[in-house]
């Protein structure tokens, strides 16, 4: 999806209404549910529209996915490792979070938020395991695997109750709160 950007305004757009349609349907029907005609109604465009930037309504769902979480790798790829260990990237996180609605979609559904968190955790693990290196130097290689899980877990379980909730805590909040919560998570082994 990296190549969207390439793309003409018409078709950003179409591809726009068309997710916009995926994310309505998907407050009143389960993803198996929906048709591509249901899609283009509510999108008010064309099957030929649709089928010209997705095979079929799993490939728009997995292609809107993988667009959110590109987002993310980009985010976390230009900053440097000093303000990912200090958690301010968390806020940046965030803010995508909080500004694409298919995040809360995706919270809200057990099974895709399990394969959601899958895709960002292979990136986040490298990223993870120096901080938890540098932070707990004390630490054999299995606690830190353990930890390592016990922290994205949690993370993963806090910003889907986060969005469930309907991002009623401030970002800055939920940033905060998620860094300590992590900084008390390493201190067992500083």
């Amino acid at each position: 999806m990296s190549n969207e950007m390439n793309l003409d305004r018409r078709s950003r757009y179409s591809m726009q209404v068309i997710r916009e349609a995926l994310f309505e349907l998907l407050e009143t029907k389960n993803l198996d549910e929906i048709t591509v005609v249901d899609i283009c109604a509510k999108a008010d465009v064309n099957r030929g529209t649709f089928y010209k930037y997705y095979r079929d309504v799993p490939d728009l769902y997995d292609k809107t996915e993988d667009s959110l979480v590109e987002k993310i790798y980009a985010l976390i790829e230009k900053n440097d490792n000093s303000s990912f260990q200090n958690h301010f990237f968390f806020g940046e996180i965030l803010h995508i979070l909080a500004n694409n609605r298919e995040f809360t979609y995706i919270a809200q559904n057990k099974a895709f938020s399990e394969r959601l968190a899958h895709k960002l955790l292979a990136f986040f693990i490298p990223y993870l395991k120096q901080m938890l290196q540098a932070k707990c130097p004390n630490a054999n290689e299995q606690d830190s695997d353990l930890l390592l899980e016990y922290v994205l877990g949690g993370c993963i379980r806090v910003v889907s109750y986060w969005l469930k909730d309907g991002m009623q805590i401030s970002i800055n909040e939920i940033n905060n709160k998620l860094s300590a919560m992590i900084t008390h998570s390493f201190s067992m082994y500083e």
